[in-house]
C-alpha cells in the first residue's frame, strides 16, 4: 500500500505531462513547492488524516512481521481485511452527505446541522453493525475458499476486528461531521 501510494504521487509528476499536452504547462519542482506552502496550513490537516491511515494498518504490520510466523500475519491481514468491510459502508453515506453538511454549515442552520449529522451518526453505526452481522454469518462460508484452504478462519479474531470496525465508525462519523 505504501509502495502504492508513492507511485500514485510519482507518476502524475513524470510521466502525465508526457501523455496529456495541457500538462506540460503545469511545472511542479522544488521553487514552485516552496511558495505553495502557504496552502499547506489549511490543508495539512487532511494529509495527515490519509497518512495516519495508512501508518494504523502498515506500521502494525510493519512492527508484527519480524516477530511472529508469516502464517499469522497473513490470518491478521485476511481477518483485519475481512471486518474493514464493514466501514467501508459507511462511505455510501459519507460521500452524498458531505456536500450537505458544508451546505448547511455555510448557511449557518446549525440546529439542522446538528439533527442531520445525529441521524448520520445513527444510520452509519447501524449500517457497519449490520455489515458486521453480516460477514460473521457468511465469511465462514467462503474464508476457506478465498484462503485457498491453507488458512483457517478464527472466529474470536474475527469478532475484535469486526467490533473495533464498528467503534471507528462511531468515531469517524463524528469527526466526518466536523470536517464535513
Amino acid at each position: 500500500v505504501l509502495i502504492t501510494g508513492i507511485i500514485g504521487l510519482l507518476v502524475p509528476i513524470f510521466d502525465l505531462p508526457k501523455r496529456v499536452p495541457a500538462i506540460k504547462k503545469i511545472k511542479i519542482d522544488f521553487e514552485r513547492a516552496k511558495k505553495g506552502k502557504v496552502h499547506l496550513s489549511g490543508s495539512i490537516r487532511f494529509w495527515l488524516m490519509s497518512i495516519v491511515g495508512v501508518v494504523k494498518f502498515q506500521g502494525v504490520l510493519l512492527m508484527m512481521a519480524p516477530l511472529v510466523s508469516p502464517v499469522m500475519v497473513a490470518l491478521f491481514v485476511t481477518h483485519k481485511t475481512v471486518a474493514n468491510i464493514a466501514g467501508y459502508l459507511t462511505q455510501l453515506v459519507q460521500g452524498p452527505a458531505t456536500p450537505e453538511l458544508s451546505f448547511l454549515w455555510a448557511q449557518k442552520r446549525f440546529s439542522d446541522l446538528i439533527r442531520l449529522q445525529g441521524l448520520l451518526l445513527k444510520l452509519m453505526v447501524f449500517l457497519s453493525g449490520l455489515g458486521a452481522i453480516f460477514l460473521w454469518l457468511f465469511t465462514p462460508l467462503v474464508y476457506s475458499m478465498w484462503t485457498g484452504g491453507e488458512l483457517q478462519l478464527e472466529p474470536s479474531l474475527l469478532l475484535i476486528f469486526l467490533g473495533q470496525a464498528v467503534l471507528v465508525v462511531c468515531g469517524n462519523a463524528v469527526v466526518f461531521g466536523m470536517v464535513a
